[in-house]
């Protein structure tokens, strides 16, 4: 019910637009909503039986993003506004009024940013991960 819903205020908003006030308001109470109740689900699977959902989220490729997630938060941002709005602009491509290239768009970024955090996790931070043990 939740992802029908969620499903329906993205056409509605065309893409959760985050500059317009629809996608300010509707769209992201709508992703909260939409995330609190899949961390619920997980929750509550994970309780009681193994179920399909845990298996899920226990696959390589989602434990993956799981762990270089938190370089994807920090690459994302400077890799939409360095890099793909200039290009976007170069091109003439208008994300905000189409789903399509509001989702092409976002798979780029996705994908740009996944691969940019793997990269600064093994080429940088894996060295500061190895002297945790000299301060923990």
């Amino acid at each position: 019910l939740v992802l029908a819903a969620s499903g329906c205020v993205c056409l509605l908003t065309h893409g959760f637009p985050r500059n317009s006030p629809l996608g300010q308001t509707l769209g992201y109470t709508t992703l909260a909503v939409l995330f609190t109740a899949l961390v619920l689900s997980c929750a509550l699977k994970d309780l009681d039986q193994p179920g399909e959902i845990k298996g899920f989220w226990r696959q390589p490729a989602l434990r993956s993003v799981g762990k270089y997630s938190y370089g994807m938060y920090v690459i994302h941002k400077p890799v939409h506004d360095l890099f793909s709005r200039p290009l976007l602009a170069w091109l003439g491509i208008h994300t905000s009024g189409s789903i399509t290239w509001a989702s092409a768009h976002l798979v780029g970024i996705w994908l740009v940013s996944y691969g940019a955090a793997v990269l600064s996790y093994k080429l940088f931070e894996v060295h500061f991960l190895r002297l945790k043990r000299h301060f923990a």
